[in-house]
């Protein structure tokens, strides 16, 4: 696998005249720091990252995120934010 990503990655770069790893800059890590539910901040960050992108400026208009879904009705993803919210 290791040789392929390699290769690919060479092939990649010198056909879109472009160097180094093809997903250097995407992903970084970010500590993500907040008082009280942990997994309230951690979700709010996913559903935040296409407004820090630049794709949307609300999340709500992001097809591919929670909020979205519950913000448009989804039941599942309703009782899924109502438990982020408010706990079990």
């Amino acid at each position: 696998m290791k040789t392929l990503k390699q290769r690919f990655s060479t092939w990649f770069n010198k056909t879109h005249e472009r160097f180094g790893p093809l997903w250097a800059d995407r992903f970084k890590s970010v500590l993500v720091e907040g008082k009280g539910n942990a997994l309230q901040t951690m979700a709010a960050y996913i559903d935040l990252n296409p407004v820090r992108a630049g794709l949307v400026k609300d999340p709500k208009d992001y097809r591919f995120c929670g909020y979205a879904e519950a913000v448009s009705g989804q039941k599942k993803a309703q009782r899924a934010l109502k438990f982020l919210t408010f706990g079990a």
